[in-house]
């Protein structure tokens, strides 16, 4: 029993002194890093944001056309009132159309953003102009939602 108490003594003993030491030197180097992490500036300082209020209204619109491009085009073809005039698009359910509009949807942002961060002046052509496709596909299927 006294050999088991004096080896857990100085387990503790030692155990103690190594956790004090460890501290000690994280928060030297803490000490040392911190003043030099402090003084350099980043990236996100220097340049304009690329995804700024423009970028994610543009894509907001684009995003919420597309959603009712799809839902006011599958309304009308269900109730047999108009076609899906684009021959490309599947239009036989939402779960076939859904992952391809927004797909793509996505990938115009996407293209809009790397446009923006580039510097370009055109960046919002991409987005824009799948927003109009997409207005003249929900002007139509409100004509044929309120016409019924």
């Amino acid at each position: 029993m006294e050999l088991k108490n004096l080896a857990d003594e100085n387990i503790r003993r030692i155990g103690g002194a190594q956790i004090t030491f460890f501290l000690l030197a994280l928060l030297a180097g803490m000490l040392l890093v911190c003043p030099n992490l402090a003084a350099q500036t980043s990236d996100w300082e220097t340049r304009p944001r690329t995804a700024d209020r423009n970028y994610w209204l543009l894509t907001g619109v684009a995003f919420g056309l597309t959603v009712a491009d799809i839902e006011l085009t599958q309304h009308c073809l269900h109730q047999g009132t108009c076609r899906e005039g684009n021959p490309l698009v599947p239009t036989t359910n939402r779960a076939k159309l859904y992952p391809l509009q927004l797909g793509l949807t996505a990938a115009q942002s996407y293209l809009a953003y790397r446009l923006k961060r580039k510097g370009s002046k055109a960046w919002w052509l991409p987005q824009v102009s799948l927003s109009a496709s997409h207005g003249v596909g929900v002007g139509f299927g409100l004509r044929f939602v309120w016409g019924e």
